[in-house]
């Protein structure tokens, strides 16, 4: 923990005042932490969050989730699933993680008429490790995928063959070559981080966290890894195995760079006083109501057109200073934060009721509920939630209000720490998606945006 936070360091003090994004490819074959926070993802989780309070200072960490061992491999994928778990530091909450997915499936029959690729086309890769078995207080692991290679069997053995690879530079030099292969998260790992530095050099005024959501809020799963179905045909049981395998899948540049006229995504940047000191006592201070400008009018004429609605939340959390092992991830993280909309029939005083216990009556009775794809269970999670609703047009003109409200942590439970006025940012970001690329919802929604 302390080399990547002076290795951090070093950098900055050359650099002062650029955007960075961290590629973090090594990790400590470690990996029997069940995702309970260690002394080198807590130094990752605390440099992230310190910096981030500093003006000018921007930094995003990708790390590797780690992979299986070659030989290892022919047990792809149970092995990937409940043998090789993902490693040290990269259950950190602040941290991108990193696994692989594999689009590759060339081999050269000539030289090996009887292999076939172990992963099919748009499944995870045989190097991608896993937090199916961590314990489910803690982070899901991975958060995306990205390209890692795949590999290919013959006569009960495994192959590394390069036209399963990554193309990448080398050395070079006098009898070395100029290119060389790569494969695994670590070259998924180097993927995200360009993927990273390009939408950073696409909007350089966003924070971190910004660019952390909208890399997540891009991702999708492929149809291999939903094994054909629709989203809405997945129970939410099987989403914590898709969570803890592939992460939210396998991010989008075009998405998370713009918005179109059929799939609008709207960012939010704002700052949180979570806590407050009342009668001795550290209790929840405030939350933020959102109110999405749909044009309520134009999705109602829509009728039951189908809609997609994703909302991603991205906060650094600070990690608890004690150096006792956690139980418990209230105990390690400084607070949470989570997500509401306002259901289809229910008023305004009744949803703002049913975010906050402060706000309601003696006649206070639940009028709305919440009808997510992913689920609070599954996505509630780390410092990073995703989730997607999906429904008729119609249905969500009327859900048209976000809350953003904190829950507790180590600033809540730890008074004497002082901590109850320590501010946090959050970057929220919305999207609405019609699969009819001729329907125009964008103009409409600017149109109400500029009254």
């Amino acid at each position: 923990g302390k080399v990547t936070q002076e290795a951090i360091a070093r950098g900055i003090i050359l650099n002062p005042n650029l955007n960075r994004v961290i590629c973090l490819a090594t990790t400590a074959d470690d990996n029997n932490n069940y995702g309970r926070p260690t002394s080198w993802s807590s130094a990752i989780d605390q440099d992230l969050y310190v910096l981030s309070k500093v003006n000018g200072l921007n930094i995003l960490l990708l790390v590797s989730s780690g992979n299986v061992p070659l030989n290892s491999r022919i047990n792809f994928p149970y092995g990937n699933a409940y043998r090789f778990r993902i490693q040290d530091p990269s259950q950190s909450f602040n941290a991108i993680t990193v696994g692989s997915y594999t689009a590759k499936d060339t081999i050269d029959f000539v030289q090996h008429p009887e292999a076939n690729v172990l992963a099919a086309v748009g499944e995870m890769s045989p190097s991608n490790t896993t937090s199916v078995d961590w314990d489910s207080e803690w982070c899901r692991k991975p958060d995306i995928v990205m390209e890692g290679g795949n590999d290919a069997i013959q006569a009960g053995g495994i192959l590394d063959l390069e036209s399963l690879q990554l193309l990448t530079t080398n050395k070079g030099g006098l009898n070395k070559p100029w290119l060389t292969t790569i494969n695994g998260t670590s070259a998924a790992t180097a993927l995200a981080s360009k993927f990273a530095a390009t939408l950073y050099s696409f909007y350089p005024e966003y924070w971190p966290e910004t660019i952390r959501a909208l890399m997540i809020h891009s991702a999708e799963w492929t149809p291999q890894m939903l094994q054909n179905r629709q989203l809405n045909e997945i129970q939410q049981s099987e989403y914590r195995t898709l969570l803890t395998t592939v992460g939210y899948g396998v991010p989008n540049l075009e998405k998370a760079q713009y918005t179109a006229n059929n799939a609008l995504t709207i960012v939010a940047e704002r700052i949180l006083t979570p806590f407050k000191l009342e009668e001795n006592k550290v209790k929840t201070n405030n939350f933020h109501l959102f109110d999405l400008p749909w044009p309520s009018e134009v999705l109602q004429n829509l009728g039951n057109t189908t809609v997609k609605l994703k909302i991603t939340l991205s906060y650094y959390i600070e990690p608890n200073p004690g150096s006792r092992q956690y139980e418990q991830a209230a105990s390690y993280k400084s607070l949470g934060l989570r997500f509401k909309i306002i259901d289809s029939n229910e008023g305004v005083e009744a949803f703002k009721a049913r975010v906050s216990k402060n706000m309601r009556d003696s006649e206070y009775a639940a009028e709305g509920g919440e009808h997510w794809i992913i689920g609070p269970n599954n996505r509630d999670k780390g410092s990073i939630h995703k989730d997607i609703w999906i429904g008729t047009s119609a249905d969500l003109a009327t859900r048209n209000k976000i809350a953003v409200h904190p829950v507790g942590g180590w600033w809540k439970f730890r008074k004497i720490l002082a901590k109850h006025d320590e501010q946090v940012r959050y970057s929220l970001v919305v999207s609405i998606e019609t699969e009819n690329s001729e329907l125009d919802i964008l103009t409409p929604i600017l149109n109400v945006l500029e009254v």
